[in-house]
């Protein structure tokens, strides 16, 4: 029986936003309503939603959001998070920044990514299986078949 590809993926990311909860930056419920806090946002993407995505500063009006095509992103697979930000507006740069740094820490921590370094396209609330492309023409190759 071949292992399941995705269980580290589940353990890491459910690791992460424990730690997250205990950092108390995510909340379901905020004392202040001004409180800079996290929630989930994002996560499995079909190839449409992806394509919409994908076309946003390209033939669709609006910043280029994505370098994923359809099929290209941990999104597609239920790899990937995205998390939302609230109440940026009543916080300063730098307050953002370093709830960005914390999101970054707390990923590597358990051993996922974040586009908080990426080039390109700054995602710093993005968090994927590491090398997700990698991993992805891996378990093509083998008889192993990917969600879609």
């Amino acid at each position: 029986m071949k292992e399941n590809p995705y269980a580290q993926w589940t353990l890491n990311f459910n690791s992460m936003w424990l730690a997250l909860k205990a950092h108390r930056l995510t909340s379901d419920t905020i004392a202040n309503p001004n409180d800079l806090y996290l929630t989930l946002g994002s996560g499995e993407r079909n190839y449409a939603e992806q394509a919409d995505l994908y076309a946003k500063g390209r033939s669709a009006p609006g910043p280029i959001v994505t370098r994923a095509k359809p099929g290209q992103s941990a999104h597609n697979f239920g790899l990937a998070r995205d998390l939302i930000l609230h109440n940026q507006a009543h916080h300063t740069d730098d307050e953002v920044t370093d709830l960005y740094a914390m999101v970054y820490f707390l990923a590597t921590e358990n051993y996922l990514e974040t586009g908080f370094k990426w080039r390109g396209i700054y995602d710093p609330l993005h968090i994927q299986l590491p090398k997700f492309a990698k991993r992805a023409k891996c378990w093509a190759r083998s008889s192993d078949v990917l969600p879609g």
